[in-house]
Order: structure tokens, then sequence, then C-alpha cells
């Protein structure tokens, strides 16, 4: 049996006072621990350290934003997003581990990865000019539970974290990583909307690697809000046929996993 969508505004209206929202605490790359953002740093007015390689934020409650700001700033790399001073190092064709503080599980949705390029020192770089392409995505799973399992609820389950892999293609250089889970338990007709919580990370990438990043994006225009993926009753139906919003896999990594499959 399904809620309905009026039962589940009223309680997800109401989460917040509940389940605080979520941010990366720690991320683990090449066997290098590193710290995530804390906007209690800028609350308490304390000096951003520049051991941190994830952006500083002043996102205090980790709150999301919402489809009305799609088109601005803040969704770029979160509310005042700024770019952090260190970068973690990683090997391209490698992987990083991101862990949240916690995840709410009626914030079900896709998680997203995307990759731009900083064309010199991230720690200086103008995020409104960041070029991105996609590089990771999950969605719908499959048709366990009420309201089917997404890719939030496997990263809940596997303690809050998610793995992501750095294309083995990619030049080394200095690059942003923009993680995001977005949450659609209030994206159906009548509610706020799709959440949107993006996360990003400096990276420094070595290896041997030849491809550039080309055909990116702003992130400004990856979503509108009112896109199949965004906009979509998840509690009294299944999405087996859902749609991941925003721009497709990059194609240097689509024609691999391409070959991959063949």
């Amino acid at each position: 049996m399904y809620a309905t969508t009026a039962s589940i505004f009223i309680l997800s209206s109401l989460t917040p006072l509940v389940l605080g929202h979520a941010r990366i605490t720690n991320i683990t790359a090449d066997g290098v621990s590193y710290t995530g953002w804390d906007p209690e740093i800028w609350a308490n007015g304390l000096p951003v350290p520049t051991d941190i390689p994830a952006w500083s934020t002043t996102n205090l409650g980790n709150n999301p934003l919402y489809p009305d700001q799609a088109d601005k700033p803040n969704i770029i790399c979160a509310k005042d997003g700024a770019p952090a001073k260190s970068s973690i190092t990683i090997m391209s064709g490698h992987q990083l581990r991101v862990k949240w503080n916690e995840w709410p599980p009626s914030h079900k949705g896709p998680v997203i990865d995307y990759i731009a390029a900083c064309n010199g020192p991230c720690s200086t770089v103008d995020k409104t000019t960041l070029k991105w392409v996609k590089i990771q995505e999950r969605g719908w799973v499959n048709a366990t539970g009420p309201e089917g399992t997404w890719a939030a609820d496997e990263l809940a389950a596997d303690n809050f974290s998610w793995n992501i892999k750095i294309p083995p293609q990619l030049k080394a250089g200095e690059y942003v990583l923009r993680h995001e889970i977005i949450a659609l338990h209030l994206a159906f007709p009548g509610g706020l909307g799709a959440e949107f919580y993006p996360q990003c990370l400096n990276l420094k990438v070595t290896g041997t690697g030849t491809k550039s990043i080309t055909g990116g994006v702003l992130a400004t225009t990856f979503y509108k809000g009112t896109e199949p993926g965004l906009a979509l009753d998840i509690h009294n139906s299944l999405h087996p046929d859902y749609q991941i919003p925003g721009p497709a896999i990059w194609n240097v990594v689509f024609m691999r996993l391409r070959r991959w499959i063949a």
C-alpha cells in the first residue's frame, strides 16, 4: 500500500525537525583520508583550514537547494560554495570514496557525479566558468520496498558512503569533482520540488591519461526542475523507467562502457 502524497508532504515537511540534512564528512583516495567541510567553521567565524579539499559553504544545517535555484550559482557547489585551498591527489582510473554523516531514509533519489577542469589552480577558480561533464550516475535500482530501492538507499546502506571512479583516460591536472544526491520525496505535483545536495571537492589527478574534458556545460544549465527525472511522484507508483536528470554521461566514459559491454 502506498502513502498518499498529502500525508507524505506533511511528514516530509517535518523531517528537518527530526533529522538533520547531510554533508560529506570524509573522503578516502589512494590510501589517504581527507576531512570534509563543516559549516560550523564558518558559523563560528573561524579561519578556513588550508588542508581541507572540500569546498567551503555557509550552509549551516546542510539544507537542500530547490528547483528555483537550478539556474543560480548556489547549485554549482552548494550555498555560497567557495574553492578549497588544497586538493585530493588521485591517479586516473582509481576510485575515491566519500562518506556522508547521514542520509534520511525518506530521501530517495539518484546519485550523480560530475567533473570539471580548472585549467589552472582550483584554489582560485571562478566556479561560474567551470564546464562539467557527468562521469557517473545511478537512479532507480529495483522494486524492493514500498517506493522501490534507489541509489540514495544504496548509499545509506553502505555506511552512508559512495565510490566514485575517476576516468582512466582523464589527463593529469587539477579538477573539481561535484558529487550530488537528489532527493525526490517532495517532487510530486504541489510539493516543494526535488531537493539538490551538491558537494564539491578539489582533485589533483595524476597518471598517464591523455583525454582533456570537452563538451562540458555550466552547472546552472543541468536542470530545470520540470523534467521527468525531477518532477514525479515516487510515493504512489514505482519508477523502473526513471530518467536520470542532467546531461548525458561524458562520451569518453560512455564509449569505454560500450566497449566493455560489447
